[in-house]
């Protein structure tokens, strides 16, 4: 889940690069280029600084051909997203891009969309009964405010047009919604009574009114066609490519702040996949073995998660990573894909993958104590410790979880697995540039596994002689 990005221009080039915020192991910040060479380390890596608001400033002005102004209010954009993914605990190694171009797959004549226009009692009527869901619990927070809610109401009492709501079909003719989840939820809200009235410009009668409290103030047969308001839903069919459904999300997504990759999977996941997110890292086995670290607040955790039961079904100990063609965007869409169609079909299969990511979550933190999942070096009781890696939690969890059978002996004897761990990180570059830059490219995330695998392996075999 990368964070924002900056398109700019180094100096003496003709083109733009995306560059992230990195910070290095000496607490040094750094714009990196997400476009990396082939040994895996970024094109660019320009120095930057925190000042004393948390906001990064260029460390040198001539790196970019952009003007000063331009640059800096990019850095300030991801000054505002470092700030709240570093308070996630998870640290900000580059995902790098991937290492197929992403193309969409599907032409025109492909999309299916149809326009179905819905009266607000009937978008109630299809909530309450469950063919549309609102799931307002895994979704973004519900971020309007009393006065713009009211206004909303207060367009439809007047019957001013309003913007059109868009919906996506699942195959069974569920309904789940791409973009208006503020608009409905404002709705249903209303109707049941939830929303007092406020701050109406023309409706002034109707301040300080719930739906009930109406039928004191407005004629019947203005709240008669109320009710029979219509509302323009584009529905977009089931048939469509499902990679569609993700493309308009990013394009017609309106909410407050843009949803991220997981934030739109989240949202197109069917209830059984959400439910299960949720409740992997809702427990106390992956608080414990994240060291109560992760704060969750963009659903990188859930996004931890996703990645584990992916990787897992891919997994093999011959190959490491099957069938992984180094797009890990497209790669965990479509796992989304099949996994909300296995659930709704088989809801144990939810507990299985939840049982089988415990046990590994329980064997690493018996491994490795307070420093599962983070880098450490030779002299690690010295230093502060490191964030949650991404790279290195995906690659623990799926390998004890794939040899827990073979792994489990280890949990009893004495042998200090983070001290093995440190010597790995600190003898081989490569094991560190693989967790460090480009951590989703097919060749990373197979020498990731491979190594550690090794380390366990080795391990064993020497408590075995």
């Amino acid at each position: 889940m990368e964070s924002n990005i900056a398109n700019l221009t180094p100096k003496g080039k003709e083109k733009e690069y995306q560059f992230s915020i990195f910070r290095d192991g000496e607490n040094k910040f750094f714009l990196k280029s997400l476009e990396c060479s082939q040994d895996g380390k970024p094109l660019f890596l320009f120095e930057v600084e925190q000042n004393e608001n948390k906001s990064f400033v260029l460390h040198n002005e001539e790196y970019f051909e952009e003007a000063l102004a331009v640059v800096n209010e990019k850095l300030l954009a991801l000054s505002l997203e470092w700030i709240e993914r570093e308070e996630n605990g998870i640290d900000e190694s580059s995902e790098g891009l991937s290492d197929e171009t992403v193309k969409p797959g599907y032409s025109a004549d492909d999309i299916i969309v149809e326009n179905k226009p819905f009266s607000l009692k009937q978008l109630y009527d299809l909530i309450n009964s469950g063919d549309l869901e609102l799931a307002p619990d895994f979704q973004r927070n519900f971020i309007w405010d009393k006065t713009r809610q009211s206004r909303l109401i207060e367009s439809l009492l007047l019957g001013l047009p309003t913007p059109s709501i868009y919906l996506s079909q699942y195959d069974d003719g569920m309904l789940t919604i791409v973009d208006g989840l503020q608009r409905i939820t404002t709705i249903k809200n209303f109707l049941e009574n939830k929303l007092v009235l406020c701050n109406l410009e023309y409706l002034t009668l109707c301040n300080n009114c719930t739906y009930s409290d109406l039928q004191n103030v407005l004629s019947p047969l203005r709240l008669r066609r109320f009710g029979q308001t219509q509302i323009m839903c584009f529905v977009i069919d089931y048939r469509s490519p499902q990679v569609l459904k993700y493309d308009l999300f990013r394009r017609l997504n309106t909410g407050g702040q843009p949803l991220n990759n997981q934030e739109i999977r989240n949202c197109l996941s069917r209830r059984p996949l959400q439910v299960l997110l949720k409740n992997m890292i809702d427990n106390e086995t992956f608080k414990r073995a994240t060291g109560y670290s992760i704060r969750n607040t963009r659903m990188e955790a859930q996004e931890l998660a996703l990645k584990f039961i992916c990787f897992y079904n891919k997994y093999d100990s011959a190959k490491f990573v099957k069938d992984y063609n180094g797009n890990m965007d497209a790669t965990l869409n479509n796992e989304v894909e099949t996994l909300n169609i296995l659930l709704t079909q088989h809801l144990d299969m939810g507990d299985t993958y939840r049982n089988i990511f415990e046990k590994s979550l329980n064997l690493a933190h018996s491994l490795f104590g307070n420093y599962t999942f983070r880098k450490v070096f030779p002299d690690y009781r010295e230093q502060r410790r490191y964030q949650i890696n991404k790279s290195l939690f995906l690659g623990i969890t799926v390998t004890i979880a794939s040899n827990f059978d073979k792994y489990i002996v280890l949990k009893d004897v004495d042998v200090n697995m983070i001290d093995q761990l440190a010597k790995l990180i600190e003898s081989d570059s490569q094991f560190f540039n693989a967790m460090t830059w480009s951590t989703n490219s097919r060749y990373n995330i197979n020498y990731v596994f491979e190594q550690l695998k090794v380390m366990f392996d080795t391990v064993l075999n020497t408590i075995s002689k």
